[in-house]
């Protein structure tokens, strides 16, 4: 006597159980390549330059006109200690597709040595060391004042490209300006996105946005 094996078909609700399992993974992979630690170390890294500047750009995007008014002109150096970008629908993930967190100075070249412990999400740079490892260095003020979260925002193509390859322990530069983002909607209503112009801030509204005009990888 032959038996026929069944074969097993599967149900829709274990295709869409498949399906989450297989996006879940897809997106634990996601998350820690790109949220791997550095412990690179570069010294000699400059502070940020900035200088008074004047002027806007406007774009439209869906429903809302975006006026970008310059504040500073702005020239940044600095280790790439995280970069996360964002994947959403929105006027802030069309304008600023990545967030990067840079330092620079002792930070910059201590990071090899103490263990910051960066991390990065909801637009926030963050830092936790022990207390004998802020001591070692000196004071949490000074590395606040030697680190950013800066928002980056462009209107290219072939920057927004360049900018998704952004990685920890990249060493960069980064020229643009220190902008204010206004979106305004038809009927009035609207939000605004309003960046830090000083480097020892924290919180709310203490991440540079950046419109930026050129990036350089150092070395």
């Amino acid at each position: 006597m032959i038996q026929r094996q069944r074969t097993r078909r599967f149900s829709l609700k274990d295709k869409i159980l498949l399906a989450v399992m297989i996006l879940l993974t897809g997106v634990l992979v996601f998350y820690f390549v790109w949220n791997r630690p550095t412990h690179r170390s570069i010294a000699g890294i400059r502070d940020p330059i900035q200088k008074e500047a004047s002027g806007s750009e406007q774009l439209e995007f869906l429903n809302y006109d975006i006026d970008m008014t310059y504040l500073y002109s702005y020239d940044i150096e600095g280790l790439v200690v995280k970069s996360t970008p964002y994947i959403g629908v929105g006027v802030y993930y069309y304008l600023s597709p990545m967030d990067v967190g840079l330092a620079w100075g002792k930070v910059a070249e201590y990071n090899d040595r103490l263990d910051f412990n960066w991390k990065q999400n909801n637009r926030y740079l963050s830092f936790e060391m022990t207390q004998q490892d802020i001591d070692n260095f000196g004071s949490s003020d000074e590395i606040l004042c030697h680190c950013s979260n800066n928002h980056l925002i462009t209107r290219d193509k072939k920057l927004r490209s360049e900018i998704r390859k952004i990685r920890a322990g990249d060493h960069i530069r980064i020229k643009g300006y220190l902008v204010n983002v206004d979106c305004y909607k038809p009927d009035g209503s609207g939000s605004c996105w309003h960046g830090s112009t000083v480097r020892d801030d924290t919180g709310a509204h203490a991440c540079e946005v950046i419109l930026v005009k050129e990036i350089e990888w150092l070395d």
